[in-house]
C-alpha cells in the first residue's frame, strides 16, 4: 500500500460518512412512524416469521405466502427475531440499505470517472422517488435488490478496470484508451493492398436491389412490346 493511497481512502471514507449522515437526517421522521399499508400483513401478522418451520416454508413452499420473495422474507424473519413486531428496527434497516445504495452509486460513478459523482450520489440519496421504498417496511425488497445490483456492477468494473481505488481509477480508463489508440495506430500503419476488381464486393441495400430489378423488368417488357407491335 503506497502513501498516496491513504488520502484516497480517507477521502472515500469521509464521502461515505457524509452520504450516510444526510440520508439519516432526511429520513429522521420515519423513525417515529409505524407500519403502513400491508406492513402488518407481511410482518406483524405473518406467522411464517415466527418459527424455524416458517423459515423452511419461505423457501420450499411458495404457496404459503402471497408472493415468493425468499431472500426478502428471510431478512424479515431475522429482523422479527431481533426486534419483534416493533417498526423502528425495520425502518433502521431500510434506511441503512438506502444509504448503502447511495454510497455504491458514488463508488460506481467514481470508478467510471464521472464528474460530480458524489453530488449525483447525494441526489440519489435525497430524491423523493425513493421515499416509498425506504419508508414502507415491506418494500425491503427494493432497497435490497439495489444493493445486489450495484455490487454486481461495481465488481464487474473492478474486473474490467482493475482493483484501483477512488481517484486511481482514471489510470485504468487511460489504459483502455491507450489500447484503443494503439490498435488505431496499427491499423493506420498497416500497408494498404489493392484488391483486384474481380474480388471487390459492393453492398447494395434491399431497396436499391428492388429498384434495379423493377427497372430491368420494365425495360424487358418494353422491348418485347416493341418487337411484336404491328408496323
Amino acid at each position: 500500500m503506497t502513501a498516496a493511497s491513504h488520502p484516497v481512502r480517507l477521502q472515500r471514507l469521509v464521502g461515505l460518512a457524509a452520504i450516510v449522515l444526510i440520508t439519516a437526517l432526511a429520513y429522521l421522521p420515519i423513525f417515529r412512524g409505524g407500519f403502513i399499508w400491508d406492513d402488518e400483513t407481511w410482518i406483524a401478522d405473518n406467522r411464517l416469521l415466527r418459527t424455524l418451520g416458517g423459515l423452511r416454508a419461505i423457501w420450499l413452499e411458495p404457496g404459503r405466502s402471497p408472493q415468493y420473495y425468499p431472500l426478502t422474507q428471510t431478512t424479515l424473519w431475522l429482523e422479527y427475531h431481533l426486534w419483534g413486531p416493533r417498526p423502528l428496527g425495520y425502518h433502521l434497516v431500510n434506511v441503512a440499505l438506502h444509504a448503502l445504495n447511495a454510497g455504491l452509486v458514488w463508488l460506481t460513478l467514481a470508478r467510471l470517472a464521472v464528474p460530480g459523482a458524489w453530488v449525483a450520489a447525494a441526489v440519489f440519496a435525497l430524491h423523493p422517488v425513493h421515499v416509498e421504498s425506504v419508508a414502507w417496511a415491506a418494500e425491503l425488497k427494493n432497497v435490497q435488490a439495489g444493493v445486489f445490483s450495484l455490487l454486481a456492477l461495481l465488481l464487474y468494473l473492478r474486473f474490467a478496470l482493475g482493483p484501483a481505488l477512488g481517484g486511481a481509477l482514471r489510470p485504468g480508463l487511460r489504459r483502455l484508451r491507450a489500447r484503443g489508440a494503439q490498435q488505431d495506430r496499427r491499423t493506420t500503419s498497416a500497408p494498404c493492398r489493392s484488391i483486384p476488381s474481380s474480388r471487390r464486393r459492393t453492398t447494395i441495400s434491399p431497396i436499391s436491389t428492388r429498384i434495379a430489378e423493377t427497372s430491368r423488368a420494365r425495360s424487358s417488357t418494353t422491348r418485347r412490346r416493341s418487337r411484336w407491335s404491328p408496323p
